[in-house]
């Protein structure tokens, strides 16, 4: 999604222009040109969103404003326009209209979501009451700062890939390992003694594996992503990513609150002070391996024991202790901006006494550290730290 710092940096490269990213003035008059463009965009062979930017000058990047433009238009305006079209597959081209106000001045950035299932084209010709009409069954799609022309489908070579990306034949096996793991269901599960397997349907040689950890004698069984849970013990397990009979990854996992749940082995975020004081958290980013295990176990839940009420509230506890971010950018912004504020915020995360004693007791009870001389103290102002900093995260900057 578009934001305004992204904007920004899109607008220091104007007038350019390439297969992501169109400067235009005004909007569309001719909505067979909006459409076309929608289209061009809509199947491109790279795995970004792509935008349409009104209200800049695409002959020397000025900021010129659309606030005065006839032809505006919305989300649900372009939405409503791409619904009534009748394209050649189910679905049409997913769309959003984000307004910025920038320079004195009203900038619609029109959003184009990337998807692998295209191309997107249309079944019969549109022919709008305004404008030039488009043929159906032609294949539109930007190459660099180029849109196919409208009377032709586009080339050979860029048709080629766009049905590589279709099928997923473009990405590494690893993306698309992750990418098959968004359908839980579409794995069969099999349980062999220790060992719990999911096998994709669609392909017997791409295997999910979760066996016992080997090293789980020697692992903590506490970290602050259990504080919220009502039994705050951990317990650990290796999830193998196998393809053709080769691990290609591997990832740790938690069960968590008396195994009610298990998830991904959370990061740990970590950020230092303008005294250079190091504070730690942890997090999950969307798209990698232990976020990407995470909603996949959660989602297996209900489809192999039916019912999801003990890890719901699990699972709500986890999402208290940690912090979900969509990007690498979003983690590092906001890690820059903790470092930056910490000085002003730091004695908001200073146990209380009482947070203290709760938190020494709990983690006694856990009790897998029987050395006498273990400092119980130092450990739960660290977990008490990191709890505190995750919901400050999502309460203060990412408002969830």
């Amino acid at each position: 999604m578009m934001d305004e710092e992204k904007l920004k940096r899109i607008l220091d490269n104007a007038p350019s222009e390439n297969e992501k990213w169109d400067f235009k003035a005004h909007w569309h008059e001719d909505k067979g040109e909006l459409l076309r463009d929608i289209l061009n965009f809509s199947n491109t062979v790279h795995h970004e969103d792509c935008y349409i930017i009104f209200g800049v000058s695409d002959d020397d990047g000025k900021i010129i404003g659309i606030e005065n433009d006839d032809n505006r238009r919305n989300r649900q305006n372009v939405q409503d326009f791409l619904r009534g079209q009748k394209f050649s597959q189910n679905g049409y081209p997913l769309t959003d209209v984000t307004t910025f106000s920038l320079n004195n001045h009203e900038v619609d950035v029109l959003t184009i979501f990337d998807t692998d299932d295209i191309p997107f084209f249309l079944e019969r010709d549109y022919k709008p009451k305004k404008g030039r009409q488009l043929r159906g069954g032609l294949i539109y799609s930007r190459i660099n700062d180029s849109n196919t022309p409208r009377d032709q489908s586009t080339t050979d070579a860029q048709m080629e890939k766009i049905w590589k990306k279709r099928f997923r034949l473009d990405i590494s096996v690893q993306d698309r390992f992750r990418y098959q793991m968004l359908f839980p269901n579409k794995w069969s599960k099999v349980v062999n003694s220790e060992t719990t397997s999911y096998v994709w349907n669609e392909d017997s040689n791409y295997v999910i594996k979760i066996v016992p950890d080997p090293e789980e004698e020697s692992r903590v069984k506490f970290e602050a992503f259990s504080y919220s849970q009502i039994d705050k013990r951990i317990g650990w397990n290796e999830v193998d990513f196998i393809v053709n009979g080769t691990q290609i990854t591997y990832n740790l996992t938690n069960y968590l609150d008396g195994a009610r749940l298990e998830v991904g082995s959370p990061d740990l975020g970590v950020f230092d002070d303008i005294n250079m004081n190091t504070h730690s958290y942890y997090y999950l980013q969307k798209g990698r391996w232990n976020s990407r295990v995470t909603e996949f176990l959660y989602c297996r839940l209900g489809i192999d024991i039916g019912s999801m009420e003990n890890a719901e509230l699990a699972m709500q506890a986890f999402k208290k202790d940690i912090v979900i971010y969509s990007s690498e950018d979003e983690r590092k912004l906001i890690e820059h901006k903790m470092a930056s504020s910490w000085e002003n915020i730091s004695d908001g995360f200073i146990p209380t006494k009482e947070e203290l004693n709760n938190m020494t007791s709990d983690l006694k009870s856990v009790s897998w550290k029987n050395e006498s001389n273990f400092n119980w103290n130092d450990y739960a102002v660290q977990a008490i730290e990191q709890h505190k900093i995750a919901q400050y995260i999502n309460e203060e900057m990412l408002k969830k």
